[in-house]
């Protein structure tokens, strides 16, 4: 079994511009973990998942800093710091999204999107000739996996 057998063809999908706020009702609305966001031209700048938005209420965690003969030396998640005060402070999508996501093409054996989605993201575009055909989810997985037992 392919990617394209098992993809979601009809996408929600979102514009660079759109507000967060907007972006957090639509994923509840239709009750989806994501979507892919687009730029003018509707070629994929990036995903926007629900991992995304809940790390924009998350504490902040402040980096560790040491002092070393008066200046402040940063020793552990500084730019950690600066990812999730970025999210934080988001009021677009563009500020939020994961750009440049990991992608597979529709012919992409099933085993091998699984893999991905297992050990790297929870949200994979299918992407053919620079265009963006469908998306992958672990529900499509999982109803693939019953589809293969048939």
């Amino acid at each position: 079994m392919k990617a394209k057998d098992i993809m979601t063809r009809d996408m929600v999908t979102v514009n660079q511009d759109t507000p967060v706020r907007q972006v957090i009702a639509m994923l509840t609305q239709n009750r989806i973990s994501g979507m892919p966001v687009l730029d003018d031209e509707e070629c994929l700048l990036g995903i926007v998942t629900e991992k995304d938005l809940v790390d924009t209420a998350k504490e902040l965690h402040l980096p560790i800093i040491i002092n070393i003969l008066d200046a402040i030396v940063p020793v552990v998640g500084e730019r950690q710091y600066e990812e999730d005060l970025r999210k934080m402070t988001a009021v677009k999508v563009v500020d939020v999204m994961t750009a440049n996501p990991v992608t597979v093409d529709a012919d992409t054996d099933m085993r091998k999107v699984a893999t991905i989605l297992s050990e790297q993201v929870s949200f994979l575009p299918v992407v053919e000739n620079n265009e963006l055909v469908g998306v992958i989810t672990k529900q499509d997985v999982l109803k693939g996996m019953l589809a293969e037992d048939v």
